[in-house]
């Protein structure tokens, strides 16, 4: 059974997305220092994933594809980007878990 995603749970999906966790850890914290201009901080932020939001949507118009950001970077700098940058970021994707799987003595 197939059921299309709607306006309203993509709108929902974007917002989980971009929020997360984050907000409700970090919110006492961001008013403590700021004090009652805190409601700065999410305009500029809201103004910040506005623009972002707006030029994937614009790459997205121009090259429609399932591929999203890798496409829009594969038709920016070519395949060979992922192929050359692959072994240089590799270590420090697996660095934050050496500490955890490495054996004790």
């Amino acid at each position: 059974m197939y059921k299309p995603i709607g306006f309203w749970s993509a709108v929902s999906m974007g917002i989980g997305a971009m929020v997360g966790a984050g907000i409700f850890a970090l919110l006492g914290e961001a008013s403590t220092i700021s004090g009652s201009a805190v409601y700065l901080s999410f305009i500029i932020g809201g103004m910040i994933a506005l623009f972002s939001r707006y030029s994937l949507g614009k790459l997205g118009a121009r090259y429609p594809s399932a591929g999203g950001i890798v496409e829009y970077l594969t038709q920016a700098y070519g395949v060979g980007l992922f192929t050359g940058t692959q072994p240089r970021m590799q270590p420090h994707h697996q660095l934050p878990s050496k500490p955890r799987t490495a054996p004790e003595k």
